[in-house]
């Protein structure tokens, strides 16, 4: 009985834990570039797409990181639009309310398979009569299986950054990332999120990575 609980307990964690191998996270990418030899020289501002409000505290939290990553690669970030930047980043973001998954999986049941060997004792009374039992050895092992399902809840989660000359208008890189897992809180993944989306910077690239993940969900 040990046994059988220990195994349901096992296949529960990994049925919990598919959708979102903690600590990583997956995400995948899809990223296009036509940016020029010199864009090094440029300058870049962050503004919202529609419909994403730029006073919104979490806006502004998720475009101070980015603000960062384009640091790390070497582009010079400015605000407010009379700085007039050689490039405007549209930052978007979202996050779905998530979908039950339910994932199915085999319970083996124990019991006695076959018998290893055996002994026989026994004694004779006075009047010459034989009495004795056989002690046989059982083998256990599976005798078959029964099916259990699990359910954990799933949330898509997008991350979108569109790059625009701002004299041309044209888009020079676009990138989008798409993740899903048990952590509902786009907060805590977006720092993994901006990662993956900057993973070919500054060519274009296509792919599924999996990074680290500090996600507190």
């Amino acid at each position: 009985m040990l046994i059988r609980s220990l195994i349901i307990l096992l296949m529960a964690a990994i049925g919990t834990s598919a959708c979102e191998k903690a600590p990583y996270l997956v995400g995948q990418l899809q990223s296009f570039s036509d940016l020029p030899v010199n864009w090094q020289s440029k300058t870049v501002g962050i503004a919202p797409y529609q419909g994403q409000d730029a006073k919104r505290l979490e806006w502004r939290s998720y475009a101070k990181l980015l603000e960062a990553k384009f640091r790390e690669r070497g582009l010079r970030t400015v605000s407010g639009e009379s700085q007039k930047p050689d490039y405007i980043a549209f930052l978007g973001y979202g996050i779905d309310n998530g979908s039950t998954v339910t994932q199915s999986y085999s319970i083996p049941q124990w019991g006695v398979t076959g018998y290893s060997g055996g002994y026989t004792s026994g004694y004779v009374d006075a009047f010459g009569n034989y009495s004795g039992t056989t002690t046989l050895t059982p083998v256990y092992g599976v005798t078959g299986y029964s099916t259990g399902t699990t359910s954990s809840k799933v949330y898509t989660r997008s991350l979108s950054i569109d790059i625009r000359d701002r004299e041309s208008g044209n888009n020079v890189w676009e990138g989008k990332v798409v993740s899903s897992g048990s952590c509902g809180a786009l907060r805590e993944v977006i720092d993994e999120m901006l990662l993956i989306a900057f993973e070919k910077w500054p060519l274009s690239g296509s792919g599924r990575y999996e990074t680290p993940s500090t996600a507190n969900c």
